[in-house]
C-alpha cells in the first residue's frame, strides 16, 4: 500500500513512532471511558437530538471484524448520551444492537443483557451507566489480555471518536467553557491514539484509511495549546488554549472524522 497516497508521509510516521518500546495494551486501558463526556452534557442541558446519534438498525451490515469492533465501540458511546437524558425506548435498541456485535467478536459474556435491559427500564441512569462502563471495562480487559489489543484498539477508537462527536455537536449548539477545555483537552488522547492505529496498520487498507482520517484530525489539533502552570503552594494546574473560531473549526473536523468513520461501516 503506498501510503503517501493517503497523506501518511514519512514525516507524520516519525513523529508518531519515535520514542521507547510502548505496551500498547496499557496504553489504550489509560482512555477515557464512554461515559465521561455524559456527566457534562447533562450539565449543560441542552436538548436531545436523535439525529445525532449512529442508527442502531445498522449492526447488521457489519461484516467485518474491524467494522464490528469500530462499530460496537460507537454504539457504546451512543449509549451514554442515550443514558443522560432517560431514552428508554432507544437504550433497549442500542442494547440489542450491543448485544449482537459483542456476540459476533465472541464477547457476549461481559454484557448481562437481561440485568441491562431490566436496569434501563426501570430509568434508573446511574445504575445502567456503572453497569455499561463495568461492562466496557471488562470486555478491554479480556481482549488485551487474550492477545486481541487490535480489536480494543479499535472498540477505544469508536468510543473516543464519537464521544468527541458528541461533545462537538453539543458544544456548536451551546458553548460552554467545560465543555470546550474538555473537547480541547482530548489533544493529549489523541497524541496516545495516533500511535496505537499506526502500530497495528500493517498494510491493512481499512487501518490505513482510519490512520489517514485521523492525521485531518490531527491538523486541526495543532491549534491547541495545552500547559501545566504552577500556582500557589505548588498545585499544578492544566492549562488549555484555543480561540473559538479554532474550537468551531476543530468541531467540524471531528464532525468530519466521524463521518468518514460511520460511512465506512
Amino acid at each position: 500500500i503506498n501510503l503517501e497516497q493517503y497523506g501518511i508521509t514519512k514525516d507524520f510516521l516519525d513523529r508518531y513512532t519515535k520514542g521507547e518500546e510502548t505496551d500498547f495494551g496499557e496504553l489504550i486501558q489509560s482512555f477515557p471511558a464512554p461515559v465521561e463526556i455524559s456527566a457534562i452534557i447533562e450539565d449543560m442541558k441542552v436538548p436531545f437530538s436523535k439525529s445525532l446519534l449512529f442508527d442502531s438498525k445498522n449492526s447488521g451490515n457489519f461484516e467485518t471484524v474491524y467494522k464490528q469492533a469500530l462499530g460496537l465501540g460507537v454504539y457504546c458511546a451512543d449509549l451514554g448520551y442515550l443514558n443522560v437524558y432517560k431514552k428508554t425506548g432507544e437504550v433497549i435498541s442500542y442494547l440489542v444492537s450491543i448485544r449482537e456485535l459483542s456476540e459476533e467478536l465472541k464477547l457476549g459474556q461481559f454484557f448481562d443483557f437481561p440485568v441491562l435491559k431490566r436496569v434501563a427500564a426501570s430509568n434508573s441512569i446511574d445504575s445502567l451507566m456503572t453497569l455499561s462502563t463495568m461492562s466496557y471495562w471488562n470486555m478491554d480487559e479480556h481482549l488485551r489480555e487474550s492477545g486481541r489489543s487490535n480489536i480494543s484498539a479499535l472498540l477505544v477508537t469508536g468510543v473516543w471518536t464519537e464521544s468527541l462527536y458528541l461533545a462537538g455537536q453539543v458544544y456548536l449548539k451551546k458553548s460552554n467553557k467545560r465543555m470546550r477545555d474538555h473537547i480541547a483537552s482530548q489533544k493529549v488522547v489523541l497524541d496516545a491514539l495516533i500511535p496505537v492505529l499506526i502500530h497495528y496498520m500493517d498494510n491493512n487498507i481499512d487501518y490505513v484509511k482510519l490512520v489517514s482520517a485521523f492525521k485531518e484530525l490531527d491538523k486541526a489539533f495543532q491549534t491547541v495549546n495545552i500547559e501545566q502552570v504552577e500556582g500557589e503552594g505548588g498545585a499544578v494546574s492544566t492549562v488549555v488554549n484555543v480561540s473559538d473560531d479554532d474550537m468551531v473549526q476543530l468541531c467540524k473536523a471531528i464532525e468530519n472524522l466521524r463521518k468518514k468513520i460511520t460511512e465506512a461501516l
